[in-house]
């Protein structure tokens, strides 16, 4: 999954919106990279899921808000259906314009190897070097735990067998938090119980912070007709011709 994002991503800083759909790169993506992490799923799985999380966004972002906890509507497509087919021609296509446009460059860092070094030294991860940011998930997990779990600090604090200060550990773990809220999500809130502590009211408003990220997950764009149409009329808003 780790391994899908980055080449999704890598995939939009060479190519527009305008040009493809992110529902069939982000199949392609996923695809291509089983292949690369030697874990190889299934085309059909891969469309399976994607139909049911595009049903399940269609349902969520529809009144009445919020959604229901469980979604039982779904109704899977037909075996032999069209819609498969299509998916099916949609994301081999998208695997190999992934492939085409990157220039086959498809080695991917990922910090979790070395997330799971650190958890070892720190002995947080059984018996058993590169990324703030695995140090800024050890930082934020142990504090946001309940109860909260102390890391040693004597003789020396433990980020500094790391080769990194509190201060970077600090204003990474506040980006981490920041995007999680941008969408409505709150890790400081997981496990704190209702009344508890001060804190607790500016966390609120849980239904209604799900009921913004469905909304507007249902309004993103997933085929490049739908990212064109909303460029049309945001240009027609702007008094602007419809853009290229």
């Amino acid at each position: 999954m780790a391994t899908a994002q980055v080449l999704f991503q890598r995939f939009w800083f060479v190519t527009s919106l305008k040009h493809f759909g992110i529902r069939d790169i982000g199949m392609g993506a996923l695809y291509l990279a089983s292949k690369l992490e030697e874990a190889p799923l299934r085309i059909r799985d891969i469309i399976n899921c994607y139909s049911y999380l595009d049903a399940l966004v269609a349902y969520c972002s529809s009144p009445p808000y919020p959604p229901a906890s469980s979604y039982s509507a779904y109704v899977p497509m037909d075996y032999f259906a069209t819609e498969f087919y299509d998916l099916k021609d949609a994301m081999v296509i998208a695997e190999m314009q992934i492939l085409k446009r990157l220039g086959f460059q498809t080695q991917c860092g990922l910090p979790y190897g070395h997330l799971v070094n650190y958890l070892q030294v720190l002995e947080l991860a059984g018996d058993n070097e590169l990324s703030t940011l695995a140090l800024a998930s050890i930082y934020l997990s142990t504090r946001l735990s309940t109860p909260p779990i102390a890391l040693p600090l004597d003789p020396v604090p433990w980020w500094t067998h790391f080769d990194t200060t509190e201060s970077e550990l600090v204003h990474v773990s506040e980006l981490l938090l920041k995007l999680y809220k941008q969408w409505g999500s709150d890790p400081a809130a997981v496990g704190r119980e209702e009344g508890e502590g001060e804190a607790a009211p500016s966390f609120a408003g849980g239904a209604a912070r799900k009921e913004s990220v469905w909304r507007r997950a249902g309004r993103i764009p997933i085929t490049k007709a739908g990212v064109r149409e909303l460029l049309a009329r945001q240009g027609a808003g702007n008094g602007n011709a419809t853009p290229r």
